[in-house]
């Protein structure tokens, strides 16, 4: 019986103990660990956002300054370029402003027939099957009637000049538009011979600089 008790009593005591831990612990637990937890999270969130801006901030500043580099590299390579262009244009002396002039020679002739043929009326896309259909259907007064309403065209001024002189003989005729042709096929091919001369000089100035560049550079490394 004694036993018992005493067993009793030592299960009381240690549940009474253990009540008292448990108890301690949980009072503390509410009392300080919800000022524990609430302190050092605020820190540590700002702990953690001053880094991440930080970096932010660092990421945003190397951005910049690349593309400031790569706009000065772009600016610089721009500007040497065109100083090491225009020292190789010095460098070949004499030759190379004949060859700028052959140049502007050759663009001038070029953007003036550009010019010509754009703005001259040679003929049209329905002239040549109006001018069928009309000497089909009322033979050479139809035709002249074309030739009249088309009188801008360069071909009609050819025509009209054969039929004037064919006196209704189709030789004369021939010869009225060869003749009347000659003259405008010369006014088409005028400044050809400038250019035919131009890529023909250019090339040997070319090779004669170049000739004469090496001659210098034996008579430097010889001396």
């Amino acid at each position: 019986m004694r036993n018992y008790f005493r067993s009793l009593l030592r299960e009381k005591k240690s549940i009474l103990i253990l009540g008292l831990v448990l108890g301690t612990g949980l009072f503390l637990q509410l009392e300080y660990g919800s000022h524990l937890q609430a302190q050092p999270a605020p820190a540590q969130v700002e702990g953690e956002e001053k880094p991440a801006e930080e970096a932010e901030k660092k990421e945003e500043a190397g951005e910049k300054s690349e593309e400031a580099a790569a706009t000065e590299d772009g600016q610089t390579d721009a500007e040497s370029g065109g100083f090491l262009l225009w020292q190789y244009f010095l460098a070949g002396g004499n030759f190379m402003w004949v060859l700028f002039a052959a140049a502007v020679i050759g663009l001038a002739v070029f953007f003036e027939r550009i010019y010509f043929f754009v703005t001259r009326k040679l003929t049209s896309r329905t002239f040549e099957q109006d001018l069928i259909d009309a000497l089909n259907t009322k033979g050479l007064d139809g035709a002249k009637d074309v030739l009249a309403a088309n009188d801008g065209l360069t071909i009609s001024k050819i025509l009209n000049e054969g039929l004037a002189v064919s006196e209704g003989d189709p030789e004369h005729f021939s010869k009225g538009v060869e003749r009347e042709a000659g003259g405008y096929l010369a006014l088409a091919e005028r400044g050809l011979p400038i250019l035919a001369a131009v890529s023909t000089i250019a090339p040997l100035i070319g090779f004669l600089g170049t000739v004469a560049g090496m001659v210098e550079a034996f008579d430097a490394i010889a001396n």
